[in-house]
């Protein structure tokens, strides 16, 4: 049964307030410097989406999750879903074109989301200059 794009995002948000994501957070955090300033994921997400932040500091955190991301460490799936959420708007977008254009829209929640997280698991930080 195919997942609505709505209960993607869902899932999103109930899996990043759980202790397993919690204690991968604060792993995050304390590997990685440019985190240690959000106290929780929340922090972070609305630092991305509604402080003036510069553009290159989002690039910056993005950059760092995208890392842990690609990392064999317990806290892997967390960034990806900090960055799926992160990357919310943006892909909230793109299932809102797409969904008037395809054939088949009740696949495309899963497409878009598999596509994302593939691009973000093998994406090469040393060939794009912006993440978002």
């Amino acid at each position: 049964m195919p997942f609505s794009w709505n209960s993607i995002r869902q899932s999103l948000v109930r899996s990043s307030s759980t202790h397993t994501f919690n204690t991968s957070f604060l792993e995050m955090r304390g590997a990685h410097p440019v985190l240690a300033r959000f106290t929780d994921v929340t922090a972070l997400l609305d630092h991305l989406h509604y402080d003036k932040a510069l553009s290159d500091e989002k690039n910056d955190l993005l950059s760092v999750l995208i890392t842990v991301a690609q990392s064999r460490s317990e806290a892997s799936d967390a960034a990806v879903t900090v960055l799926l959420l992160a990357l919310w708007p943006g892909l909230d977008a793109v299932f809102n074109r797409l969904s008037r254009r395809v054939e088949a829209p009740e696949e495309l929640p899963s497409e878009i989301l598999d596509h994302a997280v593939e691009q973000l698991r093998r994406l090469d930080l040393q060939s794009v200059q912006r993440i978002a």
